[in-house]
């Protein structure tokens, strides 16, 4: 069974997976698994991981092989960071790869925020 996901980059142009408002970094990959540990892994000591499959990855569904460990009590689900996430890199995307103008760029990314 497929779970429904989103992906992003952390600022350092990693790859983050996002699942039920708790995200994930990719920690190491194979030719068959992705694996992946809870983003708060250093801030608060979570140790939650999970496995997905690498041929059934699409950019909305994943096939989750494993779930190990539990979240830490510290480690809450956080839609207005992921919201954010997803404003700076669609802004550094779009001024990097557009010709627009910085106020445009702004009021485009401000209104999806919404």
């Amino acid at each position: 069974m497929c779970t429904p996901v989103e992906f992003t980059n952390t600022k350092r142009g990693r790859p983050l997976m996002i699942i039920d408002g708790y995200s994930y970094v990719q920690d190491s990959r194979t030719n068959d698994k992705t694996y992946w540990r809870c983003e708060n892994h250093k801030t608060f000591n979570c140790h939650y991981r999970i496995h997905t499959c690498n041929s059934t990855i699409t950019t909305t569904h994943v096939k989750i092989l494993k779930q190990n460990g539990n979240h830490t009590t510290s480690c809450n689900r956080d839609q207005i960071k992921i919201s954010l996430r997803k404003f700076r890199e669609n802004f550094v995307d779009r001024t990097h790869n557009t010709q627009e103008s910085t106020d445009t760029v702004l009021s485009q990314c401000i209104s999806q925020l919404s």
